[in-house]
């Protein structure tokens, strides 16, 4: 006798529950289940947000896709977007801004060691004293200490400056969070194997395989980012999609389980792909445990704020997509992407458009701010890195109140401990938990669909 159809919720349809439903689609027949994919917000995509205005392509959230993890060049190929494809110019270059000026992004390096040790020691990133620091690297010792924080795992490899000048904006700008505070096995647990296994970064850098460049590791679309989420969107045809869904709570009953929110609606199993404080609430009574340690995930809000640029209003470096900010140095944006020089077609000719990262751990009272103090804020930073400039054309402003989640030391065991205490046919998915970016999400989504869909193949034995 045939299982019945099953019929499955996910909640919150930024880019990892859209994943969820595009591969529930792909994975299970027409016959196997209904799929129900509730957003309480008014728009699909979560915090990839594009805006095109005046020929300008202006992202609120996230502006590239990692090509080095898979995932989503994958689902780009089954989108049939590869001709959408935007890569920065061959030979684009970034700078980090550190003692009062830009500095050319240090180039020799393998991950966080240097292997090119002539390209390295030219490097004006670093002092006399921190390279010779760093080349001590292969005889400092071993230390399994499990989890640690970045900050101590590249103070205690690399040393101070190496944390403070490269690895510090490099890495935990990605997460807008403290080195300090973040978990190094759970954001780059890789370069704990190096140790591990090779005993050294260094030695780990002089062993890997020297790959001829292909260019940056980065992509985008030459619409923005949100034609992932429109094609993602386009291609749904069996998911019912709610917005505006209001989802208040969910509840156990003896046929499954009941999310309410504007409509009441009954399911076999659900997929959590909301920020894990919504999903918390949501979680409060149907488990309080798991509901428990979701609230004991930090996030940071952040805003990022386009402006555009007459072409001589603005003198840039030429060839540089941007620079990062190194710790101490007296600004409070943290990066700035030249979007214009980045992504070729973004901007009109005779335009440029520049992108500021502002809030972070430590900085997150910016987002109050009102819209005019930002663009003080942002301007007079960039007058210190690239000297006189006009007054943008027109700016644009995206907060994101409690967008980035922080992957604290313990973050695994955390995630560990959740997984024991959900009930049978809930699963969470999200940046929350096993990586922020699209790629991360796009694989969470896809593995959960995978899970679900052998779930019902077993059913049916």
């Amino acid at each position: 006798m045939r299982d019945k159809t099953k019929k499955i919720a996910i909640i919150g349809a930024g880019i990892t529950g859209l994943s969820v439903a595009h591969y529930l689609e792909k994975f299970l027949k027409p016959d196997d289940a209904e799929i129900f994919l509730l957003e309480n917000d008014s728009r699909l995509g979560g915090k990839i947000l594009t805006v095109i205005e005046d020929g300008f392509v202006i992202e609120g959230g996230p502006d590239s896709i990692y090509l080095f993890k898979p995932g989503a060049m994958e689902l780009i190929k089954e989108l049939h977007l590869e001709e959408s494809i935007v890569r920065p110019p061959v030979g684009a270059r970034a700078f980090i801004f550190s003692r009062g000026k830009l500095r050319n992004f240090p180039e020799g390096f393998y991950g966080l060691a240097p292997r090119d040790f002539i390209k390295f020691l030219k490097s004006d990133l670093f002092s006399f004293s921190g390279k010779f620091r760093m080349l001590l690297e292969p005889l400092i010792p071993v230390k399994d200490t499990g989890d640690e924080t970045l900050g101590d795992f590249v103070r205690r490899r690399l040393g101070k400056e190496a944390l403070s000048r490269y690895a510090g904006p490099l890495l935990s700008g990605i997460y807008a969070a403290d080195p300090d505070d973040m978990s190094i096995l759970a954001t780059f647990p890789y370069y704990k194997d190096m140790e591990r296994k090779y005993g050294s970064l260094t030695k780990a850098a002089l062993r890997a395989p020297v790959k001829k460049s292909t260019g940056s590791p980065f992509l985008t679309l030459d619409k923005g980012l949100s034609m992932l989420v429109e094609a993602i969107t386009q291609n749904l045809h069996r998911t019912q999609i709610v917005l505006d869904a209001d989802i208040r709570s969910i509840e156990k009953d003896r046929m499954g389980y009941i999310v309410l929110g504007r409509e009441k609606l009954q399911v076999d199993e659900i997929v959590l792909a909301s920020p894990s404080f919504d999903t918390a609430k949501l979680l409060k009574n149907l488990s309080p445990e798991a509901s428990r340690i979701l609230k004991e995930i930090r996030y940071v809000s952040t805003l990022t704020i386009s402006m555009a640029f007459r072409e001589d209003g603005i003198s840039l470096p030429p060839g540089s997509t941007g620079f990062m900010v190194a710790r101490g140095e007296n600004l409070r944006i943290s990066a700035c992407t030249f979007s214009s020089n980045k992504w070729p077609g973004h901007a009109p000719e005779g335009f440029h458009l520049i992108r500021c990262f502002l809030g972070r751990a430590g900085f997150e009272k910016v987002v109050d701010y009102e819209n005019d103090e930002i663009l003080e804020i942002a301007l007079e930073d960039l007058r210190k890195v690239i000297g006189e400039l006009s007054n943008p054309i027109f700016y644009r402003i995206f907060r994101w109140r409690k967008g980035m989640p922080q992957y604290r030391v313990g973050h695994l065991n955390l995630l560990g401990n959740l997984g024991e205490s959900l009930p049978d046919g809930i699963h969470i998915v999200g940046a929350a938990y096993r990586g922020i970016g699209i790629p991360d999400c796009i694989n969470q989504g896809r593995n959960v669909a995978k899970v679900l869909a052998e779930k019902y193949e077993n059913s049916k034995n």
